[in-house]
């Protein structure tokens, strides 16, 4: 009775054990999950940024150009 009673300690330390180990992958792939989250939004921000900064850059140009042609340069 003794040896099922120290084997059923045993199984219930392995099982608190791999239950702690399960809990701290949840909270890794939870910290991975939101780093590729923030990178994904950084990246389309920065996208939108770039394309939003590319159509003043040419809308400047354009005008600068209309300008010169006006001014006969």
């Amino acid at each position: 009775m003794k040896v099922l009673l120290e084997n059923l300690q045993d199984v219930e330390r392995r099982l608190t054990e791999a239950l702690a180990d399960l809990r701290a992958q949840q909270a890794l792939t939870g910290a991975v999950t939101g780093a590729e989250d923030a990178f994904r939004s950084l990246l389309s921000n920065s996208l939108r940024a770039f394309t939003m900064l590319e159509g003043r850059y040419n809308a400047t140009k354009a005008a600068l150009d209309e300008r010169r042609r006006a001014l006969g340069l």
